[in-house]
């Protein structure tokens, strides 16, 4: 059998060698055609797609990483403003006075009104009335005394570690130095459903 094998290799060896050379570079090429037609379709087609596919599912998962990071993004300033809206909310809570600071309030008002020169003629807290999360204690409020006496109450109340309001001033002149001056305080409590 290897006899017949080496035999034949030799006879077409032979045919091979008296061809032209023309036919020589068609045998070639189309041998080197074959060869690599063979190994494209057998091994590297399916690495190409393998490739490919990997280079799909690197771009997919670059694309989730940056919906990733910017979600994460957000939510760190999502956090951060939260953080800030918290803070600010206490702050202002701090402003609102609870219901053990309303009585001491109510003095501090009628206190600066005293320092300041004033004399109260009606000092009348009213009913409270509520609005959306906080409850509104106003006050009528009828006072005597100079102008600059009452910038300097307004000051005062202006100074005050609590939030409160004065609006619907009305002001009267009854001697040549005195003024009646009737207004509204009011203040605010928060509240506290829970």
């Amino acid at each position: 059998m290897k006899k017949k094998t080496i035999h034949n290799f030799l006879y077409y060896s032979e045919k091979f060698n008296k061809l032209d050379k023309k036919r020589k570079v068609y045998i070639y090429i189309s041998f080197f055609t074959l060869v690599f037609s063979l190994y494209y379709h057998f091994f590297l087609s399916a690495a190409l797609f393998r490739i490919q596919d990997i280079n799909k599912n690197i771009v997919a998962a670059k694309l989730r990483l940056n919906d990733n990071l910017m979600m994460a993004n957000r939510i760190y300033h999502f956090r951060k403003e939260k953080e800030q809206a918290l803070k600010k909310l206490d702050s202002l809570l701090k402003a609102l006075p609870d219901n053990n600071e309303i009585s001491s309030l109510l003095a501090d008002i009628s206190e600066a009104g005293r320092d300041s020169g004033l004399e109260f003629i009606l000092f009348q807290p009213e009913d409270e009335i509520k609005k959306d999360i906080v409850i509104c204690l106003p006050i009528t409020i009828r006072i005597k005394g100079a102008y600059f006496n009452l910038l300097d109450f307004l000051n005062k109340i202006a100074s005050l570690p609590r939030l409160v309001n004065i609006d619907n001033i009305t002001i009267e002149m009854i001697e040549d130095d005195a003024l009646l001056i009737n207004c509204k305080a009011s203040t605010y409590r928060f509240i506290n459903n829970g």
